[in-house]
């Protein structure tokens, strides 16, 4: 894809301008799903980690941009790509998959669907359709 968007770009009129904003798209499109994974990581830390929530939100998204970076470094050398390569066919895959599969067996066989409703309107103050909830739970039970 990337190699027809760049023969096209280079041919129209002013190549080079769109060259750099369709990159910049690009980086922007990129930094803004790092903002929302990193807003998602640093509630879920403060939730369970309650110290954390004594100290400045700028500098737990520091210190968690810093580990980040760190861990992020081994994969810039010359075996990067099979650390990319393995984390992506075996960390986030199948196993992904199946935990989500077990989540979902787990609340409508274990904990059960009536219960799991009635957390879900004590959160946010309706009840969610019941409907849909059921239909996932009879799929569930005919797996």
């Amino acid at each position: 894809a990337f190699v027809a968007i760049t023969d096209a770009i280079s041919e129209m009129s002013v190549g080079p301008l769109w060259a750099i904003l369709f990159f910049f798209m690009l980086f922007l499109l990129g930094l803004d799903s790092q903002f929302g994974m990193l807003e998602s990581l640093l509630t879920s830390l403060k939730d369970e980690v309650k110290f954390l929530n004594k100290i400045r939100k700028e500098f737990v998204s520091g210190g968690i941009c810093l580990v980040l970076c760190l861990l992020a470094i081994p994969m810039s050398f010359r075996g990067g790509l099979y650390i990319v390569d393995l984390l992506d066919n075996w960390s986030l895959s199948y196993p992904l998959l199946i935990i989500a599969f077990f989540e979902i067996v787990t609340v409508s066989w274990v904990y059960g669907v009536d219960k799991f409703c009635r957390g879900i309107k004590e959160m946010i103050g309706y009840e969610p359709n019941l409907l849909l909830l059921r239909y996932v739970g009879w799929w569930c039970a005919l797996l």
